[in-house]
């Protein structure tokens, strides 16, 4: 996603960047075939894509980032729902709050 105006690299993500990273790790993962030998370039390629929505904004954490996404990608046994706590932390919008608001309809 690319924004009209320039991004100051403390600006905080906003909730469609997060989003969206969620998005391209979940079809990056699915898609991940381990058995046709995965090469590392490609794996680096899709985590580079996953995190282009945050990018931008996130240079002091990026790598973190880069690394938690890599093992989302490959490990099938990943523990997800911390993955979602991390980038829902990164917008200020807690998982609490969203199971809160799915109960409340």
């Amino acid at each position: 996603m690319t924004h009209p105006l320039p991004i100051p690299p403390t600006a905080t993500p906003d909730r469609s960047d997060t989003e969206a990273v969620l998005y391209r790790v979940a079809i990056c993962a699915f898609l991940y075939d381990p058995s046709s030998g995965g090469s590392a370039g490609t794996v680096d390629d899709d985590v580079a894509w996953c995190l282009a929505p945050v990018a931008h904004s996130m240079p002091t954490v990026i790598g973190t980032l880069r690394r938690t996404v890599r093992e989302q990608i490959i490990n099938r046994t990943a523990d997800h729902q911390a993955f979602i706590r991390q980038l829902s932390a990164l917008h200020e919008i807690r998982p609490e709050r969203a199971t809160n608001l799915d109960q409340e309809r």
